[in-house]
């Protein structure tokens, strides 16, 4: 049986590959199905579903962990020609967390990151827009100097082609760019980065600059609320971002509403809670 349900497994792998989705969004979902595939070693796969949502609902994770474990079960299912009866919790998605623009200065001007030239260029292309996957997955010809602009191959492997900032330029071609072939940013090994290393270096540089840590994600909302703040139509920043949907590009807008009456309420203390 163990050698059956460890076949399942590699299957649904392969099949997630297929699918196009990124090596991150692979490991989270293979991740999450493991109890279900623990528990079907002796329980059909209904039991064993009613199995993981009862471990999941008593587990007191937050709302949207267990979102996230319901829907991996909802994709394993459908892969196993099975349906599931589960109540998602509600939960408000929290803004995005962004940035000001003098933050972000301090950071990418930093002295010492300008000396670390594969660093600079990677900081400078997260204010591009770019997700951490993306970033680690980028090749040296998916650069277009010329057009200013790179390729990029987002969630579900769609492509699309975003322009780079002139310092984004720079750093490119301080970086070598133009003498690089395949994945564009390796470590000391001359190895790929991988996600996780790439988070790292964001962290260690943001701490430098700011006294904390910084995710990645951030220095991607810092670019669309700015934009959004210099008056970017929102269609075009959820085209920048490669959202699939308007209404995930649609919470900056109610991040920039959110700043306004914060900034009203500053201006007119009267009108403080």
């Amino acid at each position: 049986m163990k050698k059956e349900i460890s076949n399942l497994f590699d299957e649904y792998k392969e099949s997630l590959a297929i699918k196009g989705l990124s090596a991150h969004s692979i490991k989270s979902y293979l991740s999450d199905i493991k109890p279900i595939l623990k528990f079907l070693e002796e329980n059909s796969f209904e039991g064993a579903a009613n199995l993981f949502l009862h471990n999941i609902y008593m587990s007191g994770y937050k709302s949207t962990t267990i979102a996230r474990k319901i829907a991996a079960l909802r994709r394993f299912a459908k892969f196993m020609n099975k349906t599931v009866s589960a109540r998602t919790p509600r939960f408000d998605k929290p803004l995005p967390r962004f940035l000001d623009k003098k933050s972000v200065e301090r950071i990418l001007d930093n002295e010492e990151l300008n000396k670390n030239r594969r660093d600079k260029a990677i900081l400078e292309l997260f204010y591009c827009g770019l997700r951490v996957g993306e970033m680690a997955s980028l090749k040296a010809e998916d650069i277009m100097l010329d057009e200013q602009t790179i390729r990029i191959f987002g969630k579900g492997a769609v492509e699309r082609i975003v322009p780079i900032t002139g310092a984004a330029k720079k750093a490119l071609i301080a970086y070598n760019i133009e003498n690089r072939h395949g994945t564009l940013f390796v470590n000391r090994f001359g190895k790929p980065i991988s996600s996780r290393g790439i988070r790292d270096i964001v962290y260690k540089w943001s701490r430098k600059a700011l006294g904390y840590r910084v995710n990645p994600h951030a220095l991607r909302h810092s670019f669309a609320t700015h934009l959004l703040e210099n008056g970017m139509g929102i269609r075009t920043i959820q085209k920048l971002l490669g959202h699939s949907s308007i209404n995930t590009t649609g919470r900056y807008t109610h991040l920039n509403i959110t700043m306004l009456i914060k900034e009203y309420q500053k201006a007119f203390p009267l009108e403080k809670p």
